[in-house]
């Protein structure tokens, strides 16, 4: 990206209707297109055709679940592009993210879509991570810091409770793992 490029210039105008078109063709328009795809086939996900064609989409889900790929996306689209929109750099930015994460974890959990237990104890974890670490941004924006005994502790205080969750949530997916490697270890003892 140029950093010289100046917005509301004559050239920024000139590049702004590609933007506009690439913006409805891949932030709007694929996800719509992936939805679309899977409702015309949601009756037969379970085929091999389906699952070798849109599987990417869906295969990780709960049957009923198949749709929640683009909930992420939906997700991802309101964190990285809408939120950005309110009041850049106000505490009004940061509440307003805090709302969106907290919305989604609450989906999440209520929803539970992966088919694997421990997907959603990872995904639960990010979630709460990223709010954690909005809710850090907030207390630091009103400064606080000092009142935890200063940067370095709030600092510390912070980067654990990013971590905390996230390692929470990574726990079952290892213990799975490491049961699924003793499992196949004394299967080919036993053969």
């Amino acid at each position: 990206s140029d950093l010289e490029f100046e917005c509301w210039t004559p050239r920024h105008y000139d590049h702004l209707g590609v933007a506009a078109v690439a913006t409805v063709l891949f932030v709007i328009g694929l996800p719509s297109i992936f939805l679309t795809m899977l409702w015309c086939n949601r009756a037969t996900l379970d085929t091999e055709r389906t699952r070798a064609w849109l599987g990417f989409l869906y295969v990780k889900y709960r049957r009923e679940k198949w749709f929640w790929e683009e909930i992420e996306l939906l997700r991802k689209l309101v964190l990285t592009s809408m939120v950005v929109l309110v009041r850049p750099g106000s505490i009004l930015q940061i509440v307003a993210a805090m709302s969106v994460t907290f919305i989604w974890l609450v989906l999440l959990a209520i929803n539970k879509p992966y088919r694997n237990q421990s997907d959603t104890y990872v995904a639960l974890g990010m979630y709460v991570a990223q709010h954690v670490a909005l809710w850090g941004g907030l207390l630091k924006r009103v400064q606080v810091a000092d009142e935890f005994g200063g940067t370095e502790v709030f600092n510390g205080i912070l980067v654990f409770t990013m971590v905390f969750p996230i390692g929470l949530g990574d726990a079952p997916a290892v213990v799975s793992m490491v049961a699924a490697a003793n499992n196949l270890g004394n299967t080919m003892v036993g053969t």
